[in-house]
């Protein structure tokens, strides 16, 4: 399943690591469930491996595993309330003109 389908009520297993493609340390999206049971037996597998890979030295001490529930149209009511608070797409704020 895709994190990124905003057309379905989807929950997320976020892996907080340093992400080479934009050099720091982030939440990445491994894995995407319909179901909050898969969701549940997912993270905790990935908990065991994350654990394992910590104690042999494979793993930084930072990284970390999360979740986040996404309901279907999120990211486009997110869109809508970024509009309506002065937020340019990409999260920029606009900057408005001053009054004389």
């Amino acid at each position: 399943m895709d994190p990124d389908d905003d057309s379905i009520h989807r929950y997320i297993v976020l892996h907080y690591r340093f992400d080479p493609s934009r050099n720091e340390r982030r939440n990445v999206a491994v894995a995407a469930f319909d179901t909050q049971a898969e969701f549940f037996a997912e993270l905790a597998a990935r908990q065991i491996e994350l654990t394992d890979l910590k104690s042999h030295g494979r793993a930084e001490p930072q990284e970390l595993l999360s979740g986040a529930v996404k309901p279907a149209g999120y990211a486009e009511e997110q869109s809508k309330r970024d509009r309506g608070h002065g937020r340019a797409r990409g999260g920029r704020v606009r900057k408005r003109k001053r009054a004389l």
